[in-house]
Parts: C-alpha cells; structure tokens; sequence
C-alpha cells in the first residue's frame, strides 16, 4: 500500500479498537452495577425470610405469655412488673415486641431498607469495580445540566483528586438527582442533629442513575460504538441544511424523492384496497386457512393448525448416492474457483500456495464447529498443517468474497428461479443459538437454549433457499436491530423483494425503514390474532371498519407523519451513505 494509505487504515483500526474497549468498559459497567443490584435484593429477601422463621418460631412462647394472663390463680393484687418480669423470661422484650406487632399486621419489613443497608456492606467492594470504570470513561448527555450529570461530573472531579466524599461539604454534592422518595434511604440523623448525607449511598445511587440512563439511550458516550448517541450517526444537521437536495440525489432512492402526501396517498389506496379484498375471501370462503366461528353476536376466527407434512423423503433423493463435505466442496471449487480467493495474510513474502485438500478440512472444520484439534484427529492432516492454513488464509477478508462467488455461481442456475414466491425473490432472517465454550463478551446465558452455560447467535440472511452472509450477535440482543443490516451489506448479485423474519426479528421502524430501501417487509407472527387486533393500522376511524373481519383497531396520525419527514428523511440518507449500518440501528 501507499505510505500514506496506510497511516489512514492503521489509524481507523486504532480509532475502532479504541470504540470496541468503550463498548467493553460501558457492558461492564452495566453488568457490576445490575449485579450489586441484584445482590442487594437477594439479601433483603433472605433477610426477611429468616425473620419471618424466627417469628414463626416465637409464636408458642408468646401463646405462653398470654396464659399468664388467663391463668385463674392468684389473688390478682400481683404486681404488673412481676407479670411482665416472667414474660420477659419466656420471651425478651424485642422478640416479644416484634411478635405483638407481627399478630397485629403492624410489623412490615421495609426491604429498601435493607437493600440500603447491603450496600453500606459492599460499599469497599463497588468503589474498587466502578469508580475505575466512571473515571475511563466520557459520558454526554442531550441535556448537559441534567442533575444527573452533575452529579457525574462531580464523582469523576473528586475521584481524580483523589479527594473522599466525606471530606466534601454537603452543600457542595450536588443532590437534585436524589427524589423525595429515596431521601430518607440517604439521609440519616444522629441523635437530636441535623440530617445529614450518606455519601456511600449517594455514590452507589449516582450508579444506579447512569445506568439506566445508558440502557435507555438518554446517556451515550461518543468514545463507544453500541452507545453512541443517535444524533452521532446522523449527517450533520448544518450540513443536512445547507445540501439536503443533494444529498437525497446523490442516494438514488425514488421513495426519498417524493413528497410524503403523494406516498401516504398511495399507501392509503393500497391498505384499503387489501383491507377489502383479504376480508371478501374470508366472507366467502376462498381463504381455507381461516376457521370463522359465530356462536355470538360477534364475528370471531382463528387460522386452522397445519397439517405435520410428510416425513419419507421423495423417491428421487433415494436414488441419488450419498457424497461426503470434502467432495462436494471440490465439486464446487470446480465449477466456481473460490479456493483460489484465499490468499496468503503476507502474499508479497510467501511463497507456500495453499493446499485445496487443506483448506477444505479448515472450511468443514470450523464450519460443522468440529475444531481444527477433533479434525486433525480424523483425518490424514496434521494438526500443525491445519493451524498454519487456518492463520494464513482464514479471515474475513478472504471469505466474504468466497462465498459471495459461490452465491453468486447458484445463483445463475436455472433451478434458482423455481424457488421464487409469487414471481418475486424472497429472503428471511433468523438466529440460531449455539452453546460457546469460551465467555467472550457476546457470550450470554439463555436457559432456554443454553441451560447453566452461555452462547451466542449466529443471525442469517436466506435468499432463495441459499446462506448470504450472518452476523455474530450477543444472545441478550434483539434480532431485529439487524435485519436491516443483513440486507443493506448483501454483497451478492441476489436481490430480495420481500423479506420475512420471525416475531424476534420485527419492530414498527423496519416497515419504515425496509420501505425506503425498496423492500416489502413480510414478518411472521407466532399470534397472528394478538397482532391483528392491537397493530393493525388503518386511515380511516374504526367505525368504518365496522363491517370487516379483519378490521384496524387504530387511526393513522399523518399529520405527525408529514411533521417529521425531514427528520425521517436525514435518517435514511445517513444509513444509506454508512458502510454498515450496525451502530446507527442498535442506538
């Protein structure tokens, strides 16, 4: 490379691994403080319950002060403090107060406080993993005088002098980040004096603040990649101004173009036209799927539960031998060269060629998650053999393009056209989980799929029955942040105009968002009659409606629609001049 072309790349891969150990700090900054959280809730509630036992326990005790005051004998001329000298024997005077109270319903525990007093506990243990992390890092908000960002500003001042709270005057910490409801959990009062601040808890409280303000997007840090202000991402609002008819052409997208009456007017022609005609098959029965039921005044349906399709494979696969990976990927390299894409890391200095039998084992050994070690074991290559070919020639760089040839190559055969849905080529997006051995920072517990252990999630990109590409995501991310991203960053020759995803893989934005771009958004819902009723939109008011099965719960508000579009339309040109569109989505 140039010189100088390579200052440029070295310094965007400085920048970016500088944003990445943002991302790590903030994800762990969120993680301690969600588990001190925890923690404080946990031993509040096992606090109580070993009370609400020793109560339990003192109740025959307290059944046996109460005889001495039914017992017939005496001459009742005893004295009051004899009596309450021989309960107090039996039970002492706070067990037996706090017994009295829990049979009069009087005594409740005040869990708060005793999650407040945990954290008097483990105040050591959270300044030694969170007052690091708070110096590390640049927070912004949208409202600088925030209290909460006084307070900020104010715990980084004093830790980088090094200078304890306590030493600070009250007076001088700002305390308007504290409500009216926590203040008697942070103030305390000794004797007969004034009130006075709990800096342990008012640090732990500032904590808890940030981080509900980063999970929620009201805090960002511009250092980060996943927390980065949505405004971050967008064209400069000066620049927007001063060239937004230029920066729309530049794009060449024919929705952005036209003025958003002219498309809400379309719109509203094509829903009701499909309002009506959905709702005649239904009425008439041409739609089988739906079960209509009318054993009340009101029309009521259901879809009909599918039939299990047939298990025996069709007599033309039978006939057809079996062949192993190995030889269906030289098959393929035969066809469409894709080995000869990955090249040597340092081609300039090497003069070993790679080995197709060997980077074949390397693609089937990561690929089937077998392992580079377990195929070593089974096959005729040394381990050493498949180590060196894997850090030499395996790397994003080199199988992108290969499989985007490979793609490309099925892609140009006549069976791929008989895969089509209604003439029209069709995509979808789904994630599978996969158990992971090593905890990396996208590794997450997911009972449901992992049990004990931790894993990720592989979302892929389908076209026509053919893999595109995926990404790697955390298991606690929601799939739809990425649909977008999937289809923007397609770098093959197939081109999707319907695109479908499961309930995870949906949100209202992407029907906006895929429009724009020239794809119709078709998810699936697993309760299609929950989505039916509660988002289904339409223009007109409901009444109109009143005649339909399949009618809109809702009035479209488009005049808030046409209010915002130049702010819609400064998003969408942002996302289509990004490289990817990974950061803009998730904020």
């Amino acid at each position: 490379m140039d010189t100088h072309t390579t200052y440029v790349y070295l310094l965007c891969f400085a920048f970016h691994r500088y944003q990445r150990a943002h991302d790590h700090l903030l994800t762990c900054f969120l993680h301690k403080v969600k588990e001190f959280v925890n923690e404080g809730k946990s031993a509040a509630k096992d606090h109580a319950a070993a009370q609400h036992v020793a109560d339990q326990r003192d109740l025959p005790k307290a059944g046996a002060v109460l005889k001495l005051f039914t017992a017939e004998q005496g001459d009742g001329a005893t004295p009051f403090s004899t009596v309450q000298a021989k309960a107090f024997a039996i039970l002492d005077r706070p067990r037996l107060e706090r017994v009295a109270a829990h049979l009069a319903k009087t005594s409740r525990f005040d869990e708060v406080a005793l999650q407040w007093e945990h954290v008097d506990k483990i105040a050591l243990q959270f300044k030694r993993h969170l007052r690091p992390l708070l110096q590390a890092i640049e927070i912004t908000a949208s409202e600088p005088e925030a209290p909460l960002m006084l307070a900020i500003a104010f715990l980084q001042e004093a830790f980088a002098k090094g200078q304890p709270l306590r030493q600070y005057a009250e007076r001088a910490i700002p305390t308007r980040c504290i409500p009216k409801r926590l203040r008697r959990y942070l103030y305390a009062q000794e004797g007969r004096g004034p009130r006075h601040l709990l800096v342990d808890r008012y640090e732990f409280w500032v904590y808890r603040l940030l981080r509900q303000g980063l999970e929620s997007g009201r805090i960002s840090c511009r250092q980060s990649v996943r927390f980065r202000s949505f405004e971050d991402d967008l064209i400069p609002e000066e620049e927007w101004r001063q060239h937004k008819d230029a920066l729309i052409a530049d794009i060449g997208l024919s929705v952005l173009t036209r003025p958003i009456s002219e498309q809400l007017a379309d719109l509203e022609r094509q829903l009701e036209d499909l309002l009506q005609a959905v709702n005649r098959r239904i009425a008439t029965g041409e739609n089988t799927q739906f079960k209509i039921t009318r054993r009340s005044p009101k029309v009521r349906w259901t879809l009909t539960t599918p039939r299990p399709s047939n298990t025996v494979n069709h007599p033309l696969f039978a006939g057809i031998p079996q062949q192993d990976i190995a030889s269906v990927l030289l098959f393929v390299n035969s066809r469409c060269p894709f080995l000869q894409l990955f090249d040597h890391l340092l081609p300039r200095y090497t003069k070993r060629a790679a080995d197709d039998r060997v980077l074949c084992a390397c693609l089937m050994a990561w690929g089937t998650n077998t392992g580079l070690g377990r195929m070593a074991e089974i096959s005729d290559i040394s381990y050493q053999a498949l180590q060196e070919a894997s850090d030499d020639f395996m790397r994003l760089e080199t199988r992108g393009p290969a499989n985007d040839l490979v793609v490309d190559a099925t892609a140009a055969l006549p069976i791929t056209q008989h895969y089509n849905l209604g003439g029209v080529v069709h995509s979808s997006s789904d994630g599978q989980k996969f158990e992971t051995r090593r905890p990396t920072f996208n590794a997450r517990y997911g009972p449901k799929y992992f049990g004990l252990k931790k894993g990720i999630v592989a979302d892929t990109l389908v076209i026509n029955h053919i893999p595109v590409s995926a990404r790697i995501i955390g298991a606690n991310e929601h799939e739809s942040h990425y649909v977008f991203d999937l289809l923007f960053n397609n770098t093959t020759s197939l081109r999707p105009s319907v695109h479908s995803t499961d309930t995870h893989g949906t949100n209202e934005v992407n029907f906006a968002l895929l429009h724009a771009f020239m794809y119709q958004f078709a998810p699936r819902y697993a309760d299609i009659s929950e989505k039916v009723r509660t988002a289904l939109f339409g223009f007109q008011h409901p009444r109109q409606y009143a005649n339909l099965t399949l009618r809109p719960m809702h009035k479209a508000n488009t005049a808030l629609i046409i209010e915002d579009w130049d702010n819609v339309l400064r998003i969408f040109v942002s996302l289509a001049r990004k490289t990817t569109s990974q950061s803009i989505i998730v904020s």
